[in-house]
Formats: C-alpha cells, sequence, structure tokens
C-alpha cells in the first residue's frame, strides 16, 4: 500500500494518477481520466474543509482501492473485488 502526503493544495489527483500509472508500468497519460471515476472538485472541496470533521472518502480507481482521510493521508492499495 502507497501513503502520500498531499500538499495544502490538495494534490491528491496527481499523487493517485503517478502512483497507478507506476504501479501499472504505464505513463500516466496512458490512463483513464479520474474525473470518470470520481468528481476531482468534490473530493477537493472536503480536502479543504477545516472544521474539526474527520472525512474519509474512498473509491476504485482501475484496480486499486484510493482512501483520502482526513484531507492529510492518500493511501493506494490493490482492490479486493
Amino acid at each position: 500500500m502507497g501513503q502520500f502526503q498531499p500538499s495544502e493544495k490538495c494534490g491528491w489527483i496527481d499523487k493517485v494518477v503517478e502512483e497507478v500509472a507506476d504501479r501499472e508500468g504505464v505513463d500516466f497519460l496512458e490512463l483513464p481520466p479520474i474525473y470518470e471515476t470520481v468528481d476531482p472538485d468534490a473530493v477537493t472541496a472536503l480536502c479543504k474543509t477545516q472544521n474539526g470533521s474527520h472525512v474519509t472518502v474512498e473509491f476504485t480507481y482501475l484496480d486499486y482501492r484510493i482512501t483520502i482521510s482526513e484531507a492529510t493521508d492518500v493511501s493506494i492499495s490493490e482492490s479486493v473485488e
């Protein structure tokens, strides 16, 4: 499982796409757009929430389970189907 610390601007999208591309052994441009799987604006808006809430967003991108929690941790693991 990969662990990342997104930038303060919630750069989780780049981190997810780059890590998945590395795991797949392809250039990130060869992957399907992440917005076909999840609404990046909605996740980023949650990431910017700083009202003390503990938010976790989980979705599947290709064959990987992506988990973003509390706007600080992004983890990628192989999806269990």
